[in-house]
């Protein structure tokens, strides 16, 4: 079962390694090192599959799995599995530590669950939580943004300063006018084209942030349409827009954390 494992759920790990040692292995101050995991599942096969993952997830809450899992569905079936590292290194000990669960689950299941995928990838980004925006007494806890939306946006060479001085503005400009908004900001690692950022608002679903957007002040939306026209100059393209949903019965927290 391990030659598969490494065959079917993590390729890329075998890409990855001989880039490690180009990457810094420490996660810096104000950084996060997150991957993903990313499978597109067959249309008949989706309750299988999804029967199939939550089965993997109580085996992950039986065997300690050391890595938190947070799951998102971005379209009927597409699922990204995130986990935040230290250091690039960790994919192989997060392949690793899936061995043992996917013992547990057997032979059998874990063929099963393989043939209900159409293609897997994966992606790594780095959170730079200086360029995040979260609001001084925020109305929503963690757990109940479980809508997201991401925005990738791919910059023309040399642009990434004048993209992040325009970043910091709009978010005086957010906190100036009292924004309820959480922004959450990374730049893209293995996957993305570079250079390319993200940038990831969330609430409790997409009409919420929709709404909250249209109650804003007229005198805010001004910023920020001043803050698009600054930044849509630096792009190479158009912007890819995704929703989101985190799907907390697909997810999982280590019990030590």
């Amino acid at each position: 079962m391990k030659k598969h494992f490494y065959a079917v759920m993590f390729l890329a790990v075998m890409v990855l390694l001989p880039m490690l040692q180009l990457e810094a292995q420490d996660v810096k101050q104000n950084e996060q090192l997150w991957f993903c995991w990313e499978e597109t599942v067959k249309p008949e096969m989706i309750d299988e599959y999804l029967e199939l993952s939550k089965e993997v997830m109580l085996l992950c809450k039986e065997e300690n799995h050391p890595y938190p899992i947070y799951t998102w569905n971005q379209s009927p079936m597409v699922f990204e599995y995130w986990s935040p590292l230290n250091s690039l290194a960790e994919i192989d000990s997060i392949s690793t530590a899936f061995e043992k669960i996917f013992k547990k689950l057997g032979e059998e299941k874990f063929e099963a669950l393989n043939r209900n995928k159409l293609h897997n990838y994966s992606k790594t980004i780095t959170i730079l939580s200086e360029l995040a925006y979260m609001p001084e007494d925020p109305e929503l806890t963690d757990d109940e943004r479980i809508y997201g939306r991401w925005i990738e946006i791919y910059l023309k060479t040399g642009k990434q300063k004048e993209f992040m001085e325009a970043v910091k503005w709009i978010n005086e400009q957010r906190a100036a006018y009292g924004i309820q908004e959480y922004l959450g900001f990374s730049i893209g690692g293995i996957g993305y084209q570079s250079p390319s950022y993200q940038v990831y608002y969330s609430h409790v679903s997409k009409e919420a942030l929709n709404n909250y957007y249209d109650s804003t002040p007229e005198a805010y939306k001004k910023k920020f349409e001043e803050y698009l026209k600054k930044i849509r100059k630096l792009m190479i393209k158009p912007p890819t827009i995704s929703d989101y949903y985190l799907l907390w019965d697909l997810s999982y927290t280590p019990t030590s954390q």
